[in-house]
């Protein structure tokens, strides 16, 4: 490669410049080649040691959550500002029309995730009937996590971001 360059360099079709920040560019690529993909059984591996999370009532945002977020708001064809405030405006709907159940799950209800993947949300007797009758929806936030919504609140979301909504039957509510 660095007698091409050399010759192209000679030639005068391109610069010094250019012909330096091509070699940088190549010498990442050839090193970004090299590294083995972290794959599914690779992850986890290593020190499985984790620092003792603190407990306080101060809310926290998963940097997982805020990265899901904002991956969320360049989806949607906005300023990033203001995809990132729709994001943001998504998820505190939903946070705040979460359904809180009367006692421990009775029902699993599967549904499809934004991974393609199939999972399941255990739901009391109580809420499982309102999903089942479309007074309720499954709503899903781009970090994973899920949990049950009134269908009043499952509309703002529709309108707000509707990728949110994983399992949602408003004709028969």
């Amino acid at each position: 490669m660095t007698d091409f360059r050399e010759k192209l360099l000679k030639a005068g079709l391109v610069t010094t410049e250019q012909a330096a920040s091509a070699a940088s560019a190549a010498s990442t690529a050839s090193t970004a080649q090299r590294k083995p993909a972290e794959g599914p059984r690779q992850q986890g591996r290593g020190d499985r040691r984790q620092a003792p999370q603190r407990r306080d009532d101060s809310p926290r945002i998963d940097p997982r959550e805020t990265a899901a977020l904002e991956r969320e708001a360049l989806r949607v064809g906005r300023s990033p500002e203001d995809r990132l405030q729709l994001a943001k405006d998504a998820r505190d709907v939903a946070r705040k029309g979460r359904l809180k159940p009367d006692g421990k799950g009775g029902i699993r209800w599967y549904f499809h995730s934004r991974t393609g993947e199939l999972p399941w949300i255990e739901l009391h007797n109580s809420v499982g009937d309102l999903v089942a009758d479309g007074r309720a929806a499954i709503v899903e936030d781009p970090a994973g996590q899920s949990w049950a919504v009134a269908a009043e609140t499952a509309g703002r979301l529709a309108e707000l971001d509707s990728t949110w909504i994983r399992l949602w039957n408003p004709a028969r509510g």
